[in-house]
């Protein structure tokens, strides 16, 4: 992992809460420093361990993202500050879990809104499902 791709890892730890939603739920939150949000950054590192980002081509458009966080389940990181990555700014980050995917979009939210370009991450040899089953056990 490059000092870039380490980055995003430390990106998503400094979040001052994970929340993970279900069907358009919060079904569990996690304040920075407890074990559940402890446990979630570890599992997402090990995830993270051989992929690199790429150059993201998605775009978030805010009601359909709004709309798309009714199905499924996804990680929300929020952060009491707004943070920038590769220029662009966020104060809550959002991922969609599929266990069999081997790569994810993470959706910046600003200001209460999606709106714009995404960051892609490349797991490279692996994919999501050991994340997703713990996300899964936890709620």
């Amino acid at each position: 992992m490059t000092e870039y791709e380490a980055q995003i890892d430390a990106s998503l730890a400094i979040a001052d809460n994970i929340e993970i939603m279900s069907e358009g739920k919060v079904a569990a939150s996690y304040d920075k420093g407890s074990e559940g949000f402890k446990q979630l950054i570890s599992a997402l590192s090990a995830m993270n361990k051989d992929g690199y980002e790429m150059p993201a081509f998605g775009v978030s458009i805010h009601d359909l993202t709004v709309k798309e966080l009714e199905k499924g389940v996804w990680l929300a990181f929020n952060y009491n500050d707004t943070n920038s990555h590769n220029g662009m700014p966020f104060d809550r980050l959002l991922v969609q879990l599929h266990p069999d995917d081997c790569g994810y979009n993470l959706i910046r939210g600003n200001g209460g809104r999606y709106e714009g370009r995404c960051f892609y991450y490349n797991l490279n040899k692996g994919n999501m499902s050991e994340l997703y089953n713990i996300v899964t056990g936890s709620i």
